[in-house]
């Protein structure tokens, strides 16, 4: 596996929660370990956490949350789901890239959009992350680790809810 910057995303489609995108750089140095950890979607609550905390320690990644209030301002504003997905997969790409010391092989994202469109909706951004691999159902590790965190945070925030 070649290092990589992988981006993924949440919560478009909930009705009550915010719009989460992680994006994750994995190396091969962590390979090894990710890959015993037998990252699963069905795993247990506790598992997740237990997980998570050694996870967010261990890995460089950015976590960006959009809540209701901002995204239905945008929404307003004309921008489309699509268009604010873009914007902020390109700003936690960047917040990453921006922390590692070295060159980053890849960098994938899922394919919610195709490149031009994607890269048109990003075209007033300043800095903008390009040679990105658009990947439709090919799961890379970082995307696993990506969803994974975004598993650990929305059971969190709704942990949260349910004990205030």
């Amino acid at each position: 596996m070649e290092s990589h910057v992988g981006c993924y995303e949440t919560g478009s489609l909930d009705f009550f929660g915010p719009l989460c995108v992680v994006a994750c750089y994995v190396d091969q140095k962590d390979e090894k370990e990710l890959n015993e950890l037998e990252l699963d979607k069905e795993m247990s609550t506790n598992d997740i956490e237990k997980i998570g905390k050694i996870l967010k320690d261990k890995l460089t990644y950015s976590l960006l949350l959009l809540d209701n209030s901002h995204y239905n301002q945008y929404v307003k504003e004309g921008q489309k789901l699509s268009c604010i997905k873009a914007k902020l997969y390109n700003q936690a790409m960047i917040n990453v890239i921006q922390r590692i010391e070295h060159p980053i092989s890849k960098v994938k994202i899922d394919a919610f959009l195709a490149p031009k469109k994607y890269y048109r909706y990003l075209k007033s951004k300043i800095v903008v992350v390009r040679h990105i691999e658009f990947k439709k159902e090919e799961m890379s590790l970082a995307m696993n680790v990506r969803i994974f965190f975004l598993s650990m945070l929305i059971f969190n925030i709704i942990k949260t809810c349910v004990n205030h």
